[in-house]
């Protein structure tokens, strides 16, 4: 047997096999395929819509018809192909894709947002808005077509709420040391302000033993206060070396407008004794609470200067036309104000005994 012959067979044969395989590859999937490998124009009827796998190949500039989920959109293979994605597999002939009769290519997936996933390949970046549920989706399809950077995207941006509300959240009260500070802090806010004076280092007297809680129950109170009215009023905390232990202290208009003191002076039989102020007879009980009530009053009351103009009549040393208060004025307003609030807290109580 020659040479010629033997190959003559081996070829029959394995064209026999080629062929076995085709006829079975038809029957599988309702298409005929030549020997060359490419896709023939009519697909074989299956009794149903007629849908046909196919290779799309061609020039980034070349235009095709996507039908996603019902939705419908036409772009460039460019586009598609631009980044390293399933829609690169699909459209740069890696990837069989289904099509129908006029050429529309199915993708089996929710097309409502599918506009974002071609922006961002036309763009390289897209705005998402702040909705967690329309990120939410979007990061489920990028990942669906592998899009990592589209995914970093929307994780990024989950990054940035989460951060965004702990700011949010945030509550920053001031601390001072010096008059001259507080002075800066009133003049540069239109808020209220309450303030509040911790002196426990002053140890001119020694403590009862109740003060050290209240001290703490003041400060807890102002902790509370502070988060809840953050951002209707200043808060600001006093550590300066006064001669105070306790007291708190509201503005209005940048100005003095109340002041409650915590602390009193009580007379024992042996030693002085500084213990925060409560309405009690230190000859008959030592207990020892601090002023809720007053405290609680007196912020409601600094609310009242929120967003209010002060409108005294008015005066011919105004400056001018626009202006409807001058600084005396506005002055000897306040210290009305002030003076009717000092006589209102005198109680006999605070008296030494």
């Amino acid at each position: 047997m020659t040479f010629r012959a033997i190959k003559q067979i081996l070829y029959t044969a394995i064209s026999f096999v080629i062929e076995q395989f085709l006829m079975k590859y038809e029957r599988s999937f309702g298409f005929r395929v030549a020997m060359d490998g490419n896709c023939q124009d009519k697909p074989v009827e299956t009794g149903g819509s007629e849908v046909k796998p196919a290779k799309i190949v061609g020039s980034a500039s070349r235009y095709v018809k996507l039908n996603v989920g019902g939705w419908l959109y036409y772009t460039t293979i460019g586009t598609l192909t631009k980044e390293d994605s399933m829609l690169r597999a699909m459209f740069s002939g890696r990837m069989d894709v289904l099509t129908d009769q006029d050429g529309w290519v199915l993708i089996d997936r929710c097309g409502k947002n599918f506009d974002v996933i071609l922006n961002y390949l036309r763009d390289g970046s897209v705005a998402l808005p702040a909705c967690n549920a329309f990120v939410e989706q979007i990061m489920a399809e990028a990942t669906y077509y592998c899009l990592q950077g589209l995914v970093r995207l929307c994780q990024n941006w989950f990054e940035s709420c989460q951060w965004s509300e702990e700011e949010v959240k945030t509550c920053r009260v001031p601390i001072i040391c010096a008059a001259s500070e507080e002075k800066i802090l009133l003049q540069s806010t239109s808020r209220p302000a309450i303030k509040l004076l911790l002196n426990r280092h002053n140890n001119k007297y020694s403590y009862t033993p109740t003060s050290d809680d209240n001290l703490l129950k003041n400060l807890e109170l102002f902790d509370k206060l502070a988060l809840r009215f953050n951002e209707r009023v200043l808060f600001i905390k006093d550590v300066s070396a006064a001669n105070e232990v306790c007291s708190w202290t509201f503005f209005g208009y940048g100005q003095k407008v109340a002041e409650v003191c915590c602390t009193s002076i009580v007379y024992a039989p042996d030693r002085k004794q500084t213990k925060v102020y409560c309405n009690f007879n230190p000859a008959f009980n030592n207990k020892v609470e601090f002023p809720e009530a007053r405290i609680y009053e007196e912020a409601m009351n600094a609310l009242l200067y929120e967003n209010v103009t002060p409108t005294p009549a008015r005066c011919a040393d105004a400056g001018s036309p626009s202006v409807a208060v001058c600084q005396h004025c506005l002055s000897n307003v306040f210290n009305d104000e002030v003076k009717t609030r000092q006589v209102h807290w005198k109680t006999p109580s605070d008296d030494v005994e």
